[in-house]
């Protein structure tokens, strides 16, 4: 598998107002305590419908979720700790 490095901009929060981020795949956001947040990964990520035999029996933690559900609580989980 060859791993290629992706391009990224980085926003500092509080965004000014009317800012518009046209590729969210490169975002990673920065909060004012200096920590950040790669939100562009969430583009990413990989999605299959069957587990594999390896797996049957554990349960995914985004089984039954749709993607929009899933990000949401990904973000609730691991984004908004960071912005405290």
């Amino acid at each position: 598998m060859k791993f290629t490095r992706r391009h990224t901009i980085i926003y500092d929060l509080p965004l000014p107002e009317g800012t518009i981020i046209l590729r969210p795949e490169f975002v990673i956001v920065r909060f004012p305590n200096g920590q950040t947040a790669d939100i562009g990964s969430l583009c990413y990520i990989k999605r299959e419908s069957a587990p594999k035999l390896y797996q049957a029996g554990r349960r995914s933690s985004n089984q039954g979720l749709t993607p929009v559900e899933f990000e949401g609580q990904f973000f609730k989980r691991m984004v908004m700790p960071l912005a405290a």
